[in-house]
């Protein structure tokens, strides 16, 4: 993953979880830990948005994808789609900045 792509998603996950991180080039994209817990979040806020809204969602298949095959970067991957489309489905005034 290109440096510029996790400064940019990490900061859309800090933004998402309430969080201010000094760090960006390492944090989310780098650790299981963190990453596990703001996907835990995530899920709490998505759940609650589809009990109004069902749909199917991939992203969270392709998060739990990349856990089973070691690969963080295509679970960070799929977070950061999932906030995405979090903010632009649920929140309706995601502005396209990242």
């Amino acid at each position: 993953m290109k440096l510029e792509e996790a400064i940019k998603g990490n900061q859309l996950i800090a933004d998402f979880v309430g969080v201010n991180c000094q760090n960006l080039e390492r944090y989310w994209s780098d650790d299981w830990g963190l990453l596990l817990d703001a996907y835990f979040e995530f899920q709490q806020k998505i759940r609650d948005f589809l009990k109004r809204e069902p749909m199917q969602i991939s992203f969270c298949g392709s998060f739990i994808s990349g856990i089973l095959n070691e690969d963080i970067n295509g679970s960070f991957n799929a977070l950061v789609d999932g906030i995405k489309w979090y903010n632009h489905n649920a929140l309706g005034d995601y502005i396209n900045k990242y």
